[in-house]
C-alpha cells in the first residue's frame, strides 16, 4: 500500500511548475497589446434610455388621441 494519498502520487502542479503554453501573457504585455486594439470605452450604440421612454409616450398618446377621434366620429354618427 502506497502512502502518497488517496490520489495515486499525482498532485496538481503549482503555478510556478505549470506548462507555459498555458500561461497568459502578463498584465503588462496584456495591456499594451489590447491599448492599440480596442477603445477605452465602447462606441454609443443606438439611443439613451430616456429617449426611447419618450419615443413609447408618444406613440401611446398618439394611439389614443386616434381611437378618441374614432370615437367621437362613431358617435356623431350614430348618436
Amino acid at each position: 500500500m502506497s502512502t502518497e494519498g488517496a490520489g495515486g502520487g499525482r498532485e496538481r502542479p503549482t503555478r510556478a511548475q505549470a506548462s507555459p503554453r498555458g500561461e497568459r501573457p502578463a498584465r503588462a504585455e496584456r495591456s499594451a497589446r489590447g491599448a492599440s486594439t480596442r477603445p477605452a470605452r465602447p462606441a454609443h450604440e443606438g439611443p439613451s434610455f430616456l429617449a426611447m421612454i419618450g419615443f413609447v409616450a408618444a406613440i401611446v398618446a398618439l394611439v389614443i388621441v386616434v381611437f378618441f377621434v374614432f370615437g367621437y366620429i362613431l358617435g356623431r354618427i350614430f348618436l
